[in-house]
């Protein structure tokens, strides 16, 4: 490992670290990265998500990069990504978000409750009808990552009511380190 900055990968909803496969296949060689599971997601399916466990999540994984590392986060793992930032400032060297540059307000949020309805509604909980979409517009790699690790569309419920109480502008002003926001979501795609 060399003396870049580790980072820590926060992946969007319904995924998992999985997401980042292409990420940190490109920069796992110089630098120490972790890609976590939050609450509810990947490894974690069946866990209920909360706010506060997702923040657990992500300064347990900086810890285990030295305590200090560049966090990144994708829709709602930006999200997660700002509240750690503003609990844990001196653990955060640096945020770059994507996707999650909107209040979650309740309207905003409705569409995510209503795709859990439509895909809840489907004997398989939507998950072929998710894969054949991730498929189509993610790089195989990442696509075949993503389904191989589960899509956790039962997280939805808890995920909107979590991030409906979120205020990300105040917690951005509690933050005073480097932030990058960004309306662009390829992140994943590498």
């Amino acid at each position: 490992m060399s003396n870049h900055r580790p980072v820590v990968l926060v992946h969007g909803i319904r995924l998992s670290g999985a997401a980042f496969v292409a990420v940190v296949d490109r920069i796992s060689e110089d630098r120490a990265v972790v890609a976590v599971d939050l609450p509810g997601h990947g490894k974690r399916r069946g866990e209920r998500f909360t706010l506060d466990g997702a923040i657990e999540t992500v300064g347990t994984a900086i810890d285990s990069v030295g305590g200090q590392a560049l966090v990144v986060g994708h829709s709602l793992g930006g999200y997660v990504s700002i509240a750690t930032a503003a609990k844990a400032p001196d653990k955060v060297a640096g945020l770059v978000v994507a996707g999650s540059t909107c209040v979650p307000t309740r309207a905003r949020t409705l569409p995510f409750s209503v795709m859990h309805r439509v895909l809840s509604m489907r004997s398989d909980g939507g998950d072929r009808a998710s894969a054949r979409l991730f498929d189509a517009i993610l790089p195989p790699q990442v696509a075949t990552a993503i389904s191989a690790a589960g899509i956790a569309t039962e997280v939805i419920p808890d995920v909107v009511v979590e991030l409906s109480q979120f205020d990300p502008l105040s917690a951005l002003a509690a933050y005073s380190g480097p932030v990058s926001l960004s309306t662009a979501v390829a992140i994943i795609s590498g």
